[in-house]
């Protein structure tokens, strides 16, 4: 196997994620994210992180890590549109590696 069949779609993937994320910067949340992540996360970073349980009106049923991981990089980098997008980059490489591999 070839090193750009091997690596080269994974590459490309790589690259039209960075393109997506980029081009929908304007983008906000959508379906069940509304919750997941933008309410979840927005509720964590009103209390500063100080809290872990969500309150009921929030409480969707399981762990609510997203939006604890969401609310902490908005912690350490600021609440931003841009921050929410490369937030998902780990998730977006991980799925075209295994999508890939």
């Amino acid at each position: 196997m070839s090193l750009f069949q091997k690596y080269g779609a994974l590459s490309i993937g790589i690259l039209l994620s960075i393109f997506i994320i980029f081009y929908s910067s304007d983008f906000s949340f959508f379906w069940d994210s509304i919750q997941l992540g933008s309410q979840h996360a927005d509720w964590y970073y009103s209390k500063d992180l100080s809290h872990f349980f969500l309150p009921s009106n929030l409480d969707s049923g399981h762990f609510p890590l997203f939006g604890f991981y969401l609310a902490g990089l908005w912690a350490l980098f600021g609440k931003s549109l841009m921050v929410s997008h490369l937030a998902m980059l780990p998730f977006l490489v991980g799925s075209v590696y295994y999508m890939n591999g």
